[in-house]
């Protein structure tokens, strides 16, 4: 099961790496559960933090607002 959580890991961070935001919240769970990857409640917390203020910053965006 352990080699599963490894693959999964690898694929989402790759994804994240394209500037997918789901695959950077996975990431960041996967952080901070330990799976797949060593855990780091830090390193799980930025990636959701920063998937979290994309997505709104998008949705800013989308609705013609200013930003931040």
């Amino acid at each position: 099961m352990a080699q599963d959580y490894e693959e999964a890991f690898i694929i989402y961070h790759e994804l994240m790496l394209d500037c997918d935001l789901d695959a950077m919240e996975a990431v960041g769970i996967a952080y901070k559960l330990g799976r797949g990857v060593h855990k780091d409640e830090a390193k799980g917390s930025f990636y959701i933090k920063n998937a979290v203020d994309i997505e709104l910053d998008l949705m800013n965006k989308e609705q013609g607002g200013s930003g931040k």
